[in-house]
């Protein structure tokens, strides 16, 4: 009964019916900041989400950690005050999004630069 209720609410983008945007940036940064991780091997294979105040950084990092860049500000997209699907950057850059929950993150389609799935991983 409880799987029949989770599959009745969510809608067929995957997104629960009701996200907020406030709720989509909570589930990239966590309290503070997230990592997110990802087996394709081109682009970033690691990225940071970070809260800062009414926004969120993005870190783009490479596989041996060597090289780290920010990849810019963002919020996330909404219409009539729940999430649309799109993480916007304050360069005029977007990222759009699949699927997002505490531990995936799926983008839709090639976006330059980043995996399409990534995996939540746990900072030690």
């Amino acid at each position: 009964m409880f799987t029949l209720c989770i599959i009745l609410s969510c809608e067929d983008d995957g997104f629960p019916l009701g996200l907020y945007g406030y709720q989509v940036e909570r589930l990239l940064h966590g309290d503070a900041e997230k990592m997110w991780t990802t087996d394709e091997e081109d682009g970033w294979r690691y990225l940071l989400f970070e809260s800062l105040s009414d926004s969120v950084n993005v870190m783009g990092i490479f596989i041996d950690f060597s090289d780290t860049i920010s990849l810019g500000m963002m919020k996330a997209s909404v219409k009539s005050l729940h999430f649309s699907d799109t993480l916007l950057f304050s360069n005029g850059d977007f990222w759009v999004v699949e699927e997002v929950s505490s531990h995936t993150l799926l983008f839709k389609g090639e976006i330059l630069g980043l995996g399409k799935h990534y995996n939540w991983y746990e900072i030690e």
